[in-house]
């Protein structure tokens, strides 16, 4: 499935939002993840076809989005 995203700065990549939790991500991400690790500082990342996000290893809440060349972005105002 591919998913467009619009940059809004410090708010997120609508239309995931940073601080959402990883239940919400889920449910705005409808493919099933590639891969998913977790990191030295126990976060967890989560990879898709063309982006990824990480959630915080204390309350699990979407601190990063990532993307590959092949996402579509646009930047929001």
């Amino acid at each position: 499935m591919e998913h467009t995203f619009e940059i809004v700065s410090y708010v997120g990549a609508k239309p995931l939002l940073f601080g959402m939790d990883q239940n919400e991500g889920a449910n705005i991400i409808t493919e099933n993840p590639r891969a998913q690790t977790f990191n030295d500082s126990g976060e967890l990342d989560v990879q898709y076809a063309s982006f990824s996000v990480r959630y915080s290893s204390v309350d699990s809440k979407l601190v990063e989005i990532g993307f590959s060349d092949s996402a579509k972005v646009m930047f929001g105002h």
